[in-house]
C-alpha cells in the first residue's frame, strides 16, 4: 500500500514537471506570436530590435533616456514600484518622480515618460472607475508622451489597455500553470509563473500623420514576484531599449 501511495505522488509530480515545461513552451511561443501580432494587425508599429550586442545598447539606451527625457513619472500609491525604480535608474543619472494618484496628473504638465502601477490595486481602481482620467491620458499622448503601465496580470491590463489606447491587449496571458494532482484524485492549477512587463504607447508623426507606436519591456517571474527590483530592474532594460529605437526611427520622418 506504502508502495502504491509513493507511485502515486511520483506520478503526480512527473505530470506537474511535464505541464510545466510543455506550458512554458506554448506560453514561449505565445508571447513571440503575440509580439508580431502587435505590429501586423493592430496598428500599433513596434520599434525596431535591439542590436545583438545587448549590453552596449542597453547602456547606450539609458544614457539616450537621460539625455533626451531626464526622468521618469510613476504613479504609484503603495510607493512599491518607485522604489524599485530608483535604483536601476538613479544609477544612470536618471530622476524618478513618484505621484501617488492619477488625480495628481492635474497638477502638472504632460510627462514625456509615465508609468501607472497597475499592481497597486488603489491606482488600478482609479484609473478603471475613472471617466475623464483616459481622455486627459490620450491627450498627453497625442503630445508625445510615453503612457505605460506596469503590469503581471494579464485580464487587469487587457481592460486597461483597452479604456486607454482603444484596442485589444497584445500581449499573451501572462500565467503558466501547472496541475498538481493528489493522492486522492484531487486536481488542484497553480499558478507557476506569470509576466511582468512595463508596455505601452505614445503617438508619432509619419508622412504628416500620427500614429501609435507600441514599447515595452517583459520579464518571466516566479508568481510571488518576490524579487521585484529584478523584475523592474530587467523589464526597464527593455523599455528602454525600445523607446531609444523608437525615437531614432522617427526622428527623421
Amino acid at each position: 500500500m506504502h508502495r502504491l501511495i509513493r507511485l502515486s505522488k511520483a506520478l503526480g509530480s512527473v505530470h506537474i514537471l511535464a505541464t510545466v515545461i510543455v506550458l512554458a513552451i506554448v506560453v514561449s511561443a505565445s508571447l513571440l506570436y503575440f509580439h508580431h501580432w502587435s505590429a501586423s494587425s493592430s496598428g500599433v508599429i513596434s520599434a525596431p530590435k535591439p542590436s545583438v550586442n545587448a549590453d552596449a545598447n542597453v547602456t547606450m539606451a539609458f544614457e539616450y533616456i537621460r539625455s533626451n527625457f531626464g526622468k521618469f513619472v510613476v504613479v504609484d500609491g503603495s510607493g512599491v514600484l518607485y522604489q524599485a525604480m530608483l535604483k536601476p535608474l538613479s544609477s544612470h543619472g536618471i530622476n524618478v518622480h513618484r505621484l501617488k494618484s492619477l488625480d495628481e496628473l492635474k497638477l502638472i504638465d504632460c510627462p514625456k515618460i509615465l508609468i501607472i502601477d497597475l499592481l497597486d490595486n488603489s491606482i488600478a481602481n482609479e484609473l478603471t472607475s475613472s471617466t475623464t482620467l483616459p481622455n486627459k491620458l490620450h491627450e498627453c499622448m497625442m503630445n508625445g508622451t510615453y503612457v505605460l503601465i506596469a503590469y503581471n496580470d494579464t485580464r487587469l491590463a487587457g481592460e486597461v489597455w483597452r479604456k486607454l489606447f482603444g484596442t485589444s491587449f497584445p500581449y499573451a496571458s501572462s500565467e503558466i500553470t501547472a496541475t498538481k494532482v493528489w493522492s486522492s484524485g484531487k486536481k488542484e492549477y497553480v499558478v507557476m509563473k506569470r509576466l511582468f512587463g512595463i508596455v505601452g504607447m505614445t503617438y508619432k508623426i509619419d508622412n504628416g500623420r500620427l500614429i501609435p507606436v507600441g514599447v515595452g519591456g517583459h520579464v518571466i517571474s516566479d508568481a510571488a514576484n518576490k524579487n521585484i527590483e529584478k523584475l523592474v530592474s530587467d523589464a526597464l532594460e527593455g523599455l528602454v531599449v525600445s523607446i531609444m529605437n523608437a525615437e531614432k526611427e522617427f526622428s527623421g520622418r
